[in-house]
């Protein structure tokens, strides 16, 4: 994909998030440390949203054949976004 066919919306989550390079998937950081809070009560660490977002993306491309997350984002972009976040 050339940087000129990027939309807004592609330049935010290839920030701070992943995406399908097939379909319309996305999972943002944000996305990953709602649903941790949801479930075990507290924000998550760096570490932690990583490996949720690698997790997530292996099950999405599992089990739609043929996917690819067509971006990883790094411990230290999550953990720049967190401290971030936490600044506010």
């Amino acid at each position: 994909m050339s940087e000129c066919s990027l939309t807004d919306a592609d330049r935010v989550v290839e920030r701070i998030g992943e995406s399908c390079e097939h379909c319309t998937w996305t999972l943002t950081i944000e996305n990953v440390i709602r649903r941790e809070q949801d479930r075990v009560g507290r924000v998550p660490g760096p570490e932690r949203i990583r490996s949720k977002l690698g997790s997530l993306g292996e099950g999405h491309a599992y089990f739609n054949r043929g996917h690819r997350v067509k971006r990883r984002i790094s411990l230290e972009e999550i953990e720049a976004y967190v401290g971030t976040e936490g600044q506010r």
